[in-house]
């Protein structure tokens, strides 16, 4: 019914704006995680189904449809950060897929329809994102080291702390000293 929530993953919320025979739309704030929100984004029936009772308090708690295939995929992102996986089938059809981090390795269980995405998109909060164009399910692979940009590092240790402070200082003194520009550009 439109106004109703949408709950999927136990993480993000959707509102929605109109209701079809194959697929809803829906209001989407952070979709393709740039800040925005998208509306009338679709979302195929078919790729959802309801949790326990399904609803409470208008919220509708939904998984993704068990029936998608799934494929594991582990790398190591530098620096070591919560990250999220972004496949992007169309532009009205994404999926997110949170990374789980356990021994300096970050897993991503894609369960979504195998085929060719438009891309893939590995971000995190802070970090500039890592971006695969034509990214197959199925039998693409991700590379053994992410690395993403962690937006103050400008030292390039993994971390923001007192040291890119002092390095960023020796650099703009004209010491002969090397940063990670890109890095330094926080706005």
């Amino acid at each position: 019914m439109v106004g109703d929530l949408i709950r999927y993953r136990s993480r993000h919320t959707v509102m929605v704006t109109g209701v079809f025979d194959d697929y809803f739309t829906v209001a989407d704030c952070n979709y393709g995680y740039d800040c925005n929100i998208t509306w009338d984004r679709k979302m195929q029936k078919s790729f959802f189904s309801p949790l326990g009772s399904g609803t409470f308090d208008g919220v509708y708690h939904c998984q993704i449809n068990s029936t998608n295939k799934t494929q594991t995929l582990t790398t190591t992102i530098t620096p070591n950060v919560e990250s999220l996986a972004i496949l992007q089938q169309t532009d009205n059809v994404v999926y997110y897929f949170y990374g789980v981090t356990s021994g300096g390795k970050t897993t991503f269980t894609f369960k979504a329809p195998t085929g060719t995405y438009q891309k893939l998109i590995i971000a995190s909060e802070g970090c500039d994102d890592y971006v695969v164009n034509k990214f197959v399910l199925g039998t693409s692979k991700l590379p053994s080291k992410v690395s993403l940009t962690l937006y103050g590092d400008v030292n390039s240790d993994g971390k923001v702390d007192n040291g890119d402070v002092t390095q960023l200082l020796h650099y703009l003194a004209g010491w002969s000293v090397s940063v990670n520009t890109k890095a330094a550009d926080v706005n």
